[in-house]
């Protein structure tokens, strides 16, 4: 049984690795050769070798065999680090020769001491041609010719490659995509209604024939409209925190690095009030005094911060932090009006009073909350304390008078404003099997009565009056990494880690349209937020892990997002 396993994944990886090539990726297929050991790749061996490769040559060669293996492997190994030795000398890198001497050919002295003292004289000549043995070395590529030959006679020897060098010659042509057309089609049998032409366009979601409206799921990216805002920074970072200005003439971006970026979209004959859109590019925004709105980062660990950002309602004023003391930065200069909350405990989330910006609830990582007012620069309350686990969500409702918190332990707790008392704590309801834990945000709807909770394995409604759930949707879908209300609340658009997006009618949480990564996501990224616009209910925006950030519309002539349910 096992032997039958370990030949089906060998199988298995030979396909993908035919894929890999197919589609032009090298260093994935590179990757997988060595992590597999399946096939060894003697094209590019040899590409190697004569490019002069010799570190990545070894390294390729060790993933299938290593030094002590039997004697051809020992004498490949040997050939490689000999040229590696001679091209040093070459080069009169008397550094480099020695340190290849003593720690890559010093297994000699035990094996072979006489060719190791060889070696060892070559270092006293000028040039090591002059030794008898070596003279017949000639030019650099004369010489790695004669190493490749070497080599290639000792690979196809070895007991431990030789039958991995040929890749299987009966593979037909787009082995993996032919399977999976093979396995759409038995799924097919067991369609309520057949399509006797039914054609597979993804294999992230079961395949099926509805009764996904065409307009029901969006495959590529011509079924909706789009521009991508680059990351600005010169540097790896991933979009953390993403905001539309309350106005919607502009995305402020906050990235791993700290650093907030503001996109603003301008007056245009295209777009003569200058709100967001994507029939225009938006421009990236910096103030004459040319400062940046930086948090201070020194001292914090960046991969396993926090990132907070919150807005006020005029857009005069954002305050945020990613691990390090929270800053409050001027929206039309960039200057930092003043910093606060200096960690430990790190703050974890922030919220803005939508009635009274002066008024912020902070979430720390020891589970407490924290009222603070931005004006007098002092707490209005000590702590609040109601949690066991950090808080990773907080909104504030001024018609019911309400602050609610979400934690890591999947509670969310109703305060009261007045009195800063709670009024009552309710457990998110875990799927069976998932312990009840991980991180929950929470966001009122644009009327501040309906609640939005967002676990990764679920959304849900709460009627913030009653405060209670109304609504809940157990996503098969794969984790959410985040959802928002649209600005008219009837929709929600979530996000998930395999690339999908889906779009959600809020009463009923029924999956109105959804996004494939192949129609907005390149390869190999995923999204980590998303935003809503906050005047048009059929835009959204989501960050991206390598800083950039999509703003996304229903294609041209599409006035929205779906109409049909059915299950993700």
């Amino acid at each position: 049984m096992a032997e039958s396993e370990s030949e089906a994944q060998r199988e298995l990886v030979i396909v993908t690795l035919q894929f890999l090539q197919d589609t032009n990726y090298i260093e994935s297929a590179r990757r997988l050769e060595k992590e597999s050991g399946f096939w060894f790749n003697s094209k590019y061996f040899e590409e190697i070798i004569l490019a002069g490769e010799f570190d990545e040559a070894e390294t390729y060669l060790s993933a299938f065999t290593k030094l002590e293996d039997n004697h051809y492997s020992t004498q490949t190994f040997f050939v490689i680090r000999q040229q590696k030795y001679l091209e040093a000398l070459e080069r009169q890198d008397r550094a480099k020769a020695v340190e290849i001497l003593y720690k890559e050919l010093g297994f000699l002295s035990t094996v072979n001491e006489e060719l190791y003292k060889q070696h060892t004289l070559l270092l006293t000549l000028p040039d090591f041609r002059s030794n008898d043995y070596f003279s017949p070395y000639g030019d650099t590529q004369n010489a790695r010719g004669r190493v490749l030959g070497q080599v290639q006679s000792l690979i196809k020897e070895n007991p431990l490659l030789s039958d991995k060098l040929i890749f299987p010659a009966v593979l037909p042509s787009s082995r993996l995509r032919y399977l999976i057309d093979q396995s759409a089609a038995f799924q097919h049998q067991f369609c309520n209604c057949p399509n006797p032409n039914s054609v597979v366009k993804t294999i992230f979601t079961d395949h099926m024939c509805p009764k996904p409206a065409a307009h029901g799921e969006i495959l590529d990216s011509s079924g909706c409209r789009q521009i991508t805002l680059p990351n600005t920074a010169g540097s790896p970072t991933k979009v953390v925190g993403l905001l539309y200005m309350n106005s919607g003439v502009g995305i402020l971006a906050l990235g791993s690095d700290g650093i907030q970026r503001l996109w603003r979209w301008v007056p245009h004959e295209q777009n003569p009030d200058g709100k967001a859109t994507t029939s225009v590019f938006p421009e990236y925004w910096q103030p004459e005094t040319g400062f940046r709105m930086a948090n201070d980062v020194s001292g914090v660990h960046l991969e396993g911060a926090t990132p907070c950002i919150a807005l006020s309602g005029k857009d005069s004023y954002v305050v945020s932090t990613v691990g390090g003391m929270a800053s409050l930065f001027d929206m039309m200069t960039f200057k930092v009006l003043g910093t606060f909350m200096p960690p430990p405990p790190a703050s974890t989330f922030l919220a803005l009073h939508p009635q009274d910006n002066n008024l912020m609830a902070i979430g720390t990582e020891d589970s407490m909350i924290h009222i603070y007012n931005v004006r007098e620069n002092r707490m209005v309350r000590s702590k609040l304390k109601g949690h066991a686990e950090r808080i990773t969500g907080l909104a504030f409702s001024s018609g019911l008078n309400l602050l609610v918190s979400s934690g890591a332990d999947a509670q969310i707790c109703f305060w009261s404003i007045d009195t800063w008392e709670k009024k009552k704590s309710v457990g998110i309801e875990m799927p069976a099997g998932i312990a009840a834990n991980g991180d929950t945000r929470v966001q009122f709807d644009f009327r501040e009565t309906l609640l939005l909770a967002v676990h990764e394995t679920q959304l849900a409604i709460f009627d913030a009056s009653e405060m209670k759930c109304i609504a809940q949707r157990i996503t098969q879908s794969g984790p959410i990494s985040s959802a928002v209300f649209a600005c008219n609340g009837q929709l929600i658009y979530a996000a998930f880690r395999n690339g999908n997006i889906g779009v959600f009618d809020t009463y009923r949480l029924r999956l109105r349209c959804l996004i494939s990564p192949f129609a907005y996501l390149p390869q190999g990224l995923s999204p980590l937020v998303v935003a809503a616009n906050p005047e048009e209910h059929n835009q959204f925006a989501v960050g991206l892990s390598d800083g950039s950030f999509k703003v996304i519309e229903p294609a041209e002539g599409e006035a929205k997002w779906g109409t049909d349910a059915y299950n993700t």
